[in-house]
């Protein structure tokens, strides 16, 4: 017990630890699929992503998201198959935005982990897929604890398939992703869709991003498969933003077509 000689004299509270943007909340991962470790949620929203090999993200549609002319602002849910929510993700974006601009439209993505906290957040700016427009292409930037940037996805130049780089922190290319041809035609069908996620050179394939319908779920989601080798929690937060991103240039346009069909032409 430490013994103090003279009197001590409090004049100002205390601060927080400006290096912590998170709130010490315990969470039980003892009955967690994901996980086989029975200790409590460390700070950080990452550590939700360890061990974990594969996600789903399923879109939460709403009786006002069918009918209204005007898009809402989507929300997800990123899980572990047949297993726990890890994150609750809520877009936050210009209704003129989505009026306008629809998929093609910029946000604001936010992650949030059991603790009801922030635990990574996806900034996405208003730009264009097309390869006509070489100089304003996808660009999504990945945050984690709030402010803490994680990494990057961009969208390569090509008049082919899709390509992608995903880069860390640090600018370096850590993984490369593709996808089929057919994902770059207007009107084409992209209900079921594999994105490969490779090694920076292309020659292995280390991951993937599914489009493809759930029976369990009766919809339509997206499975990620992690790397399995030298992965770590930062770049399966990347790896997350592109699955995002993929959804918005791909794949909500198509779901779009499927529920407003009357409105588009016959082979969409």
């Amino acid at each position: 017990m430490p013994v103090f000689t003279q009197r001590t004299i409090i004049t100002a509270q205390p601060l927080p630890d400006v290096n912590r943007n998170r709130r010490l909340i315990p969470i039980s991962t003892q009955d967690w699929r994901s996980t086989t470790a029975s200790h409590m949620v460390p700070p950080s929203g990452l550590d939700f992503l360890r061990g974990v090999n594969e996600v789903n993200i399923q879109q939460t549609v709403e009786l006002v998201d069918i009918l209204a002319y005007v898009e809402s602002e989507n929300r997800f849910e990123v899980k572990v198959p047949q297993g726990e929510t890890l994150y609750i993700a809520a877009e936050s974006s210009s209704q003129t935005q989505r009026m306008c601009c629809a998929s093609n439209r910029g946000f604001e993505m936010r992650l949030y982990d059991q603790s009801r906290q922030e635990a990574i957040r996806l900034n996405r700016k208003l730009a264009c897929s097309s390869w006509l427009f070489g100089c304003c292409l996808q660009e999504l930037e990945v945050y984690s604890d709030v402010d803490l940037y994680t990494g990057s996805v961009i969208q390569e130049w090509t008049i082919a398939a899709p390509l992608f780089q995903l880069r860390n922190s640090s600018g370096q290319i850590i993984y490369r992703m593709t996808g089929p041809s057919s994902a770059t035609t207007c009107c084409g069908s992209n209900y079921q869709a594999k994105f490969d996620i490779l090694s920076p050179d292309c020659t292995n394939n280390v991951g993937s991003i599914v489009h493809a319908w759930d029976s369990l779920f009766s919809g339509y989601n997206l499975a990620v498969t992690f790397p399995t080798i030298e992965v770590t929690s930062e770049m399966k937060a990347v790896i997350l933003g592109a699955a995002f991103l993929l959804e918005y240039m791909y794949f909500e346009t198509s779901k779009r077509r499927g529920l407003a069909s009357a409105l588009t032409c016959g082979s969409c």
